[in-house]
């Protein structure tokens, strides 16, 4: 695995369509949006904004899951749950809206 990061919000949709994006700019100023090969190269300190296809394969100490389907029973969202499940380290959020 990957250097963990110390705090990642995941989300299922791209930051434009995510509920991160209408933070206060103080807060989106502070995040940076990740594609599949940034993450390998962040330090560990910043907060990256990434899709859970981003992510597959990396951790972070705190994942914060945004923007998630409701679990389901088909395959497809109970591997994207598990993906994005999985990468927390010490402590996973989800935030519903």
């Amino acid at each position: 695995m990957g250097t963990p990061r110390r705090f990642c919000p995941v989300s299922a949709v791209p930051f434009a369509q995510s509920w991160t994006s209408s933070l206060s700019e103080d807060l989106r100023d502070s995040i940076s949006i990740l594609d599949d090969a940034s993450p390998r190269n962040m330090n560990r300190h910043t907060i990256g904004f990434a899709q859970i296809g981003d992510v597959k394969g990396l951790e972070s100490e705190v994942v914060v899951l945004v923007d998630m389907p409701r679990p389901g029973h088909s395959e497809t969202l109970r591997s994207l749950h598990y993906v994005g499940m999985s990468r927390a380290r010490a402590l996973l959020s989800m935030i519903c809206c």
